[in-house]
């Protein structure tokens, strides 16, 4: 796994034609830090984010007489991997069907449903009909938000030190966009726009298929830049 100098690395190499990572606690570190990180959001956000690096699978525990077990604060709704084309979890030995919190009305209240509410800024939940009569566990597979790791391999949503890894295969996807958007800052158009196609189709393409595991990928020929980040960029990273 590449750590955050090794990418800062990859970007002096081209930017700066230096072989040494520019100093770390300087402002221009931090602003390809940014850069480094809204590519990392967007490669999670490919294909809805469904990378087998990012599959994971949470042992949540349901309590007698609570109609709701609060999920993993790395969960994002729409990122869970039931069974039968994502349809079905199976709570102890009762396979509980998803539906959305509108659809419950629609279904007898003794047949097993479940169904999400909450939002990525509170959290998530998610609620069962009917009620649990005994307290259970049960497997939550889903495809997670963390995209890297510190060095005490404590998972996190994107880099912030030197050392800390990111789970994305090809580490040259993140200094690609970051040099794609520098050049083009540094009036180089054609430049960045060479390493934007780069990081934003062969890349991406690469990764998806280095992925082929999942089934029900979703390969597009190309993607551009705007399609994939949102107007202004990731500020908040």
């Amino acid at each position: 796994m590449a750590t955050l100098n090794d990418v800062q690395s990859l970007i002096s190499a081209e930017f700066d034609q230096s072989g040494s990572v520019i100093n770390p606690f300087s402002g221009e570190y931090e602003r390809r830090r940014r850069l480094v990180n809204i590519a990392e959001r967007m490669w999670r956000e490919f294909n809805s984010g469904r990378w087998s690096v990012l599959r994971t699978t949470a042992s949540l525990i349901l309590t007698i007489g609570q109609p709701y077990v609060t999920l993993p604060s790395d969960y994002i709704i729409g990122r869970e991997d039931f069974d039968h084309n994502n349809q079905l979890l199976k709570i102890g030995s009762t396979d509980y069907k998803k539906i959305t919190p509108n659809q419950r009305y629609q279904f007898d209240p003794a047949e097993p449903l479940v169904w999400f509410s909450g939002n990525e800024a509170i959290g998530y939940r998610l609620n069962l009909q009917p009620t649990p009569s005994e307290a259970v566990s049960f497997d939550f597979p889903y495809f997670s938000k963390n995209t890297a790791i510190d060095e005490n391999n404590i998972e996190k949503e994107f880099m912030t030190l030197p050392s800390d890894k990111t789970k994305i295969p090809d580490p040259t996807f993140l200094s690609d966009y970051a040099l794609g958007r520098l050049f083009r800052v540094d009036d180089e158009p054609a430049k960045g726009g060479q390493y934007t196609q780069e990081s934003l189709t062969s890349r991406l393409v690469l990764m998806a298929s280095q992925n082929a595991q999942i089934q029900g990928l979703n390969i597009p020929n190309a993607a551009d830049d705007v399609s994939l980040e949102p107007i202004g960029g990731y500020f908040q990273l």
